[in-house]
């Protein structure tokens, strides 16, 4: 399916709108070049390529395929999708010192050694993890800190243990010999089953209210059955007062009636009862008061005398008054013998004060028997047998509550007793609920740390195992070195000049035989072993004999350009190599070029131009600008330019794969600038009197007539007198020596013409504010 293939349609990053990109738009084209300046987009493509091939999770919001039937890859397709750029380096080409050499890791060796170091990294936070996890398991077990659970349990039992706690009061109750046994079950069930939402205070008044009841009943005792009877006589005090205050009225007296009566009155009527009574008898002749004999007619006269005095209306107010005496009360204590006897007692001191009171109220109404005529005031009487029958009567009301309550503890006092376990527990739970609340609470947080230690345990188990697996894996993954040494001698035209070789399930870099220290390793010879493991890996898990012959998206960012100069015709001889085995083989097979460098598009147009005789294809020639895809213009492109540009890009720091050839470049510009415009070498130009008189400021004069910038222009020259030298084609220059030599040169020139200078970096950003910079420090 990849035939049908055009292009790319892309939304994300550098290609702020959805744009179509034919790469190999034309009939029958097969190899596109793209040429693209840094940051025009290069890396966002073959970043998109890779996206379209794996289907993961990208910063793209469009990416498919050109030109598809189905709109995008079938799994076959995306399998056969082989991207080369700078992220397949990093991920694939991993160098290591381990004390005697290099060792490199490719491809899945250095993903499972990178997952390695992720999962050594994660395995050293977890252990360290664990360690905290450890020591707050052992504070949360010390039964003497104050984080364990355990601590708060012990004072809850402790509580419980203490005198007259609930385990002394429990065995009380129970009548056992030892105190009841405290665990954690006990205290669990008091916690959790007694709570109340009655006060402490409450609750212990209660409890003593009924310890005190239930301690009352002893196994001898027996019901109470007699009658506890109130006190009837309410109201008396009234009736009495009404009685005592009537008006007796005497009848007509004679003389000796009437003395009789003053008699009454002086000594009371009961003397007079006593002498009526007296005189009754007839064998009394012989008065007691007079001494004197007394016949029966004196007797008789007498007789109807007191019954003048004490009319019929007296007899019947003092019978009535008679009456209305009441005897004193008693009350039967010994049948309450068995109840509190502090309520009996309160009865019987009640029945006193009652009792008083008809004393007193008996000896008011005696009182007025004996003056019977007198006149009687309602402040004379001073009884109060009501409120005493009252008191009584509440006395005795109490007392048959308690008398209740007593026969209702003999008929229930087991019930009692249950109720008194349960205020004991009720009474403890109040007391430890503060301290259990703080066991349960940190037996939470124990469980937790448990809980947690025991995840990060498995977790620690877990990584353990799978860093034991990768390790595994990566012993056990074998690359093609036979076919990676094949292809290094393709680069260097030399079988020992660099190799790879397995000792113990690693490979190691070995240079004419000897093992190379990684300081050695340069970035671009780490890059030409990324491009030779690129090539190798389409062989994974293919016959080798027929890899070719399948279909492949081949997409390649930057092959030559990031690599040492002197191997260049190496680079391009191995992808010629490549190329002419693809292409070849299978005529659905695309290839996608980009390169950001103009002399590496020249090179890699050579190779376009001599496959395409040989296996007859149609190539593409592109160009990158303003995120839109251009045909590439041969006639109009301006190599000089394009030195500037990158001599300027270099400059400003964003290009450094050219360092090694900078000298090379710069000498190029100058040849050019210097011969066109004043007809003066490159050791003659800023020194020419008439060439720095241009310059406007004395300084700048003084500055560029000393500037040795020649010795980087020439020193990529003088290649006879370097090999004499056994110079390693290094001119020994540094890398910000090569960046300052850049700047004072495009400064000479923009000093001389600003215009020319902003012409021909046409594209590039900051040029004029950047120029202006760099020339002021120089001064």
């Amino acid at each position: 399916m990849l035939k049908f293939l055009k292009g790319i349609k892309i939304q994300g990053r550098k290609f702020t709108t959805a744009t179509e990109l034919d790469f190999w738009g034309k009939e029958g084209s097969r190899i596109s070049l793209l040429y693209g300046r840094n940051g025009s987009g290069k890396s966002t493509i073959s970043d998109a390529f890779e996206a379209l091939k794996n289907e993961g999770t990208s910063d793209f919001t469009i990416i498919a395929p050109q030109s598809f039937p189905t709109g995008s890859f079938e799994e076959d397709d995306k399998k056969n999708i082989y991207v080369f750029n700078e992220k397949f380096v990093d991920k694939n080409i991993k160098i290591e010192d381990d004390g005697i050499g290099t060792i490199v890791m490719f491809g899945r060796q250095a993903e499972l050694d990178n997952q390695i170091k992720e999962k050594n990294e994660l395995l050293n936070q977890i252990k360290t993890t664990i360690e905290q996890d450890n020591l707050l398991c052992v504070e949360l077990n010390d039964k003497k800190n104050k984080k364990s659970p355990a601590f708060y349990l012990n004072k809850c039992e402790s509580t419980l243990k203490s005198d007259k706690g609930w385990a002394n009061q429990d065995s009380l109750l129970k009548g056992m010999r030892h105190n009841s046994n405290v665990n954690s079950s006990i205290v669990k069930d008091i916690a959790e089953k007694f709570t109340s939402s009655k006060s402490l205070d409450v609750l212990a008044a209660e409890f003593q209210k009924k310890k005190k009841l239930y301690d009352s009943v002893t196994p001898s005792s027996k019901k109470i059955t007699e009658d506890i009877k109130t006190c009837p006589f309410l109201g008396i005090d009234s009736s009495v007062k009404t009685a005592l205050t009537r008006k007796i009225e005497k009848n007509e007296l004679t003389g000796r009636e009437q003395k009789i009566f003053d008699f009454v009155q002086q000594r009371g009527l009961m003397l007079l009862n006593s002498a009526r009574d007296f005189f009754k008898e007839q064998k009394n002749d012989f008065c007691p008061y007079c001494f004197q004999p007394i016949t029966a007619a004196d007797k008789e006269s007498l007789m109807k005398e007191f019954k003048n005095v004490l009319n019929k209306e007296v007899e019947t107010y003092l019978d009535e008054l008679q009456k209305m005496k009441m005897e004193p009360l008693s009350f039967a204590s010994e049948h309450f013998s068995q109840l509190d006897q502090s309520q009996v007692h309160s009865v019987i001191i009640s029945l006193n004060e009652l009792n008083h009171e008809i004393n007193k109220m008996n000896e008011i109404i005696d009182k007025r028997v004996e003056n019977v005529y007198q006149l009687f005031g309602e402040n004379d009487y001073s009884a109060n047998v009501d409120s005493a029958v009252s008191k009584y009567n509440d006395e005795l009301k109490k007392l048959d509550e308690k008398k209740c309550e007593f026969n209702k503890l003999i008929d229930g006092k087991n019930s009692l007793l249950d109720e008194l376990i349960r205020l004991n527990k009720q009474i403890a739970c109040k007391i430890i609920s503060s301290d259990y609340s703080n066991f349960l609470q940190q037996s939470i947080a124990k469980a937790a740390a448990e809980k947690k230690k025991e995840d990060d345990d498995k977790e620690k188990e877990k990584l353990e195992l799978e860093i034991r697996n990768l390790e595994s894996q990566k012993k056990n993954v074998k690359i093609a070195q036979l076919h990676i040494n094949k292809l290094l001698k393709y680069v260097y035209f030399d079988n020992n000049r660099m190799q790879i070789e397995s000792e113990n399930d690693i490979y190691r870099i070995k240079s004419s035989g000897q093992p190379v220290k990684p300081n050695k390793i340069s970035c671009g010879e780490r890059n030409i072993l990324a491009l030779c493991y690129y090539f190798t890996e389409l062989f994974s898990q293919k016959d080798e004999s027929t890899v070719y012959s399948n279909p492949y998206l081949l997409v390649i960012d930057d092959p030559i350009s990031s690599y040492d100069r002197e191997n260049q015709v190496g680079v391009i001889s191995l992808l010629k190599y490549e190329l002419n085995k693809f292409m070849s083989s299978n005529a659905e097979t695309k290839c996608l070029l980009m390169t950001h460098d103009l002399k590496t598009f020249y090179d890699l147009q050579r190779i376009a131009d001599e496959l395409g005789k040989k296996v007859n294809c149609v190539f593409d020639y592109n160009e990158l600008l303003k995120s839109k895809l251009e045909r590439f213009s041969f006639k109009k492109r301006n190599e000089y330019s394009e030195y500037l540009k990158k001599a300027y890009e270099y400059a400003c720091g964003q290009n450094d794969t050219i360092g090694d050839y900078i000298g090379n470049l710069l000498r190029k510009i100058v040849e050019f600038y210097s011969t066109f415009l004043y007809r003066l070498g490159i050791e003659e130009i800023s020194i020419n009197k008439d060439v720095l008189d241009l310059l406007q400021k004395q300084e700048h004069r003084d500055y560029f007539e000393n500037l040795m910038y020649r010795l980087v222009l020439n020193g990529e020259s003088h290649l006879e007198e370097r090999a004499r030298s056994m110079d390693d084609f290094c001119n020994g220059l540094s890398d910000d020596e090569k960046k300052r030599t850049a700047r004072d040169i495009l400064c000479f020139l923009y000093l001389m013409n600003p215009l020319h200078v902003k012409k021909h970096l046409d594209g590039c950003s900051n040029v004029e504010t950047t120029l202006k910079q760099w020339c002021n420090r120089i001064g």
